[in-house]
């Protein structure tokens, strides 16, 4: 289970080095600043919970299995719905996408809300067990 942390983690890691790549180079000329801050936003929030990911292997032994995977699904979730929601209403200036794409990114925030207070709530319990 630690190698899907780190796999999951390093694959979106890896995505967000391309993504930040593309969007500085290739849609540089073509956004407006708006457009370049929701696209920086997107890739910053895809690296802080991905390296979450990898900081979880840390500490996945310590935690109950159950709970480890459910701080990744809700992590990865965040993830594609958050950065990935960004990515489209930075993109896009079609009405239908525009209007799936924009409800989705409180969504994606909420998980990474859930993600980081099932982290707190684990380390203390395991705090307490000890």
């Amino acid at each position: 289970m630690k190698y899907n942390y780190i796999l999951t983690g390093a694959g979106f890691c890896t995505l967000g080095v391309v993504l930040g790549a593309f969007g500085a180079h290739a849609l540089r000329d073509s956004f407006d600043v708006s457009e370049i801050d929701i696209w920086k936003t997107a890739v910053l929030y895809q690296f802080v919970h991905s390296i979450g990911l990898i900081a979880l292997a840390v500490v996945v032994d310590e935690i109950h299995t159950r709970r480890a995977k459910f701080i990744l699904a809700i992590f990865t979730l965040g993830i594609i719905l958050f950065s990935g929601s960004l990515y489209i209403l930075a993109v896009t200036d079609i009405p239908t996408l525009r209007s799936i794409a924009g409800p989705l990114t409180p969504i994606g925030g909420l998980c990474f809300i859930g993600g980081w207070i099932m982290v707190i709530v684990t380390i203390i319990k395991i705090k307490k067990l000890r």
